[in-house]
């Protein structure tokens, strides 16, 4: 996705026809032009030979501009180390301020309850999973029995010849419900597969589970949870809102950079308020009672 709005940008530009002609201003215009085109709601640019659908807005957000700028700065260094190129021509291109981010969608207690009550058998472990240990998409699709630890009860993240994780190795530690629904899933399928979660033929599961999700919360009734990382989200959210501090956080979700982590602070910030003000209103109704 991030190549194609690059390359129909590139196409606006037919001298460059060689990697070293790549300069910082260039991706400075790739961000202002990224700001100025329509796009639907899942980021991709409308054509003017196609009418603009509903809730098409006017640009790519501003952590949509960042993840591709970063993206690719990593293929350009990529490029330097297969010696393509002997600088990164994104060097001195700054990122964004994000002014635009809307706090992320998560599940209420409630909501959790119903989505794992109308998920039915074959998709309750999967979206269970989800909801208990904040794994991406990629990391539940590529876990294998050999990375669950039951002795020490960690689930381990880590690096495959098939499979290389976002940000890196983690470990994370499974809740009492976690550690037995994994010993039940052992006993029942783990001879039939390396992977946790498989199709009927053993392999890496196939399923859409973002379509599965979106059926079933429609079902439920909050058709707006329609992305499989709202569950990653939520599992953060009811951390912090526990009053797990954020670099803890950080590290149990795999996040690179503490900033991707603030996202979550108002949650905090929410805690610390509420505690303060109901110590406040015991202190308070104590003197009145007393005087």
């Amino acid at each position: 996705m991030v190549c194609d709005h690059f390359l129909r940008f590139l196409d606006e530009h037919p001298y460059i026809t060689k990697l070293s002609q790549l300069r910082a201003k260039l991706f400075e215009d790739y961000k202002i032009r990224r700001r100025r085109e329509w796009v639907n709601p899942n980021g991709i640019p409308i054509t003017p030979d196609k009418p603009i659908p509903k809730k098409t807005t006017r640009g790519a957000k501003t952590n949509t501009r960042n993840m591709e700028l970063g993206t690719l700065r990593t293929i350009f260094n990529q490029a330097i180390k297969w010696d393509y190129l002997k600088e990164n021509p994104t060097k001195g291109v700054n990122m964004l301020k994000v002014t635009d981010a809307k706090p992320p969608r998560f599940l209420t207690d409630e909501e959790c309850e119903k989505l794992q009550a109308n998920c039915g058998t074959y998709l309750y472990p999967i979206f269970f999973t989800f909801l208990n240990t904040g794994m991406r998409l990629s990391e539940l699709l590529n876990l294998e029995w050999v990375d669950i630890d039951f002795k020490r009860k960690k689930i381990k993240i880590r690096r495959k010849e098939f499979w290389i994780p976002k940000t890196g190795e983690r470990e994370i530690p499974m809740s009492r419900g976690m550690f037995d629904l994994l010993q039940k899933l052992k006993k029942e399928n783990g001879m039939n597969s390396n992977f946790v979660f498989h199709g009927t033929d053993g392999k890496k599961l196939k399923i859409k589970l973002r379509k599965e999700l979106m059926k079933i919360t429609e079902k439920c009734g909050f058709p707006d949870v329609t992305k499989i990382h709202s569950l990653r989200h939520t599992f953060a959210s009811h951390l912090v809102m526990k009053g797990v501090d954020l670099p803890t956080v950080q590290k149990l979700m795999g996040h690179s950079d503490i900033q991707t982590t603030m996202i979550y602070s108002h949650l905090a910030l929410t805690i610390w308020s509420t505690l303060w003000t109901s110590w406040i209103l015991r202190v308070f109704s104590k003197r009145v009672a007393r005087e």
